[in-house]
């Protein structure tokens, strides 16, 4: 299992005395929050142009297979969901990001409500996406709610044995989904959106704004996208 670091980059623009004391206090905090629920971390404190390049250099250094990206307060959704940070950080295909919004605690939430878009099911990256999933509901005790079409249903039913107790929304029509998942969603529950990298088999037009008006719509929920890793072909050369 490799480890956890907590992570800051500070603007080299803006990386005076007291930026680096508050994000040197954040990581303090991330660690100890971690060690509480005895995970080992360490902290990673970087210095770089920007975000984006500090975030996928320190990634290649340390080799990580997954990187979760805090919401900021100050972020709007359509930053979080169509902006160029997010356009950069997945022009990188060899990692699984994913994109937190945390409003209230993992814990106190009954459900985790995954809306998978048409194909997704079929796309490489979904095993590993489908393995997170189980192992949120299994750890934090959630009930998994899948909204999908009937035939995505059919194909998930079979790898979805570990939890029995998954319950199912369908329609045929995809864009009937946000709509019902808002109706049985409450304050609290952890909503999961399969995010799809541009020419990915399960990509449409309509995804993002979809995903962005859910957002939106249901700011009471925590909030994760997966943006599961690609199978990169080595680069044959000589």
């Amino acid at each position: 299992m490799q480890p956890v670091y907590a992570m800051t980059i500070v603007e080299e623009q803006h990386s005076q005395d007291a930026k680096l004391q508050h994000a040197e206090q954040l990581l303090a905090n991330a660690v100890s929050y971690l060690a509480t629920a005895n995970i080992s971390a360490a902290s990673k404190l970087r210095i770089d142009l920007n975000i984006t390049d500090g975030i996928l250099r320190t990634r290649r250094e340390l080799r990580a297979s997954e990187v979760i990206v805090g919401w900021s307060e100050r972020s709007s959704t359509s930053e979080l969901l169509f902006g160029s940070m997010l356009s950069r950080l997945l022009a990188d295909p060899a990692y699984t990001l994913l994109v937190k919004r945390q409003v209230a605690p993992l814990q106190h939430g009954k459900r985790l409500c995954w809306l998978l878009p048409p194909n997704a099911d079929l796309e490489a990256g979904s095993a590993e996406a489908l393995q997170l999933i189980k192992r949120l509901c299994q750890q934090l005790g959630l009930t998994l709610q899948i909204y999908c079409q009937p035939e995505q249903q059919t194909r998930l039913k079979l790898r979805l044995k570990a939890l029995p107790d998954t319950q199912w929304h369908t329609a045929a029509d995809w864009l009937q989904l946000p709509a019902l998942l808002q109706k049985h969603t409450a304050a609290g529950d952890l909503l999961v959106l399969y995010g799809v990298r541009k020419d990915g088999l399960a990509w449409n037009n309509h995804l993002p704004e979809v995903q962005n008006q859910l957002a939106q719509q249901l700011p009471a929920v925590n909030l994760l996208v997966i943006y599961p890793a690609e199978m990169v072909e080595p680069s044959i050369t000589g």
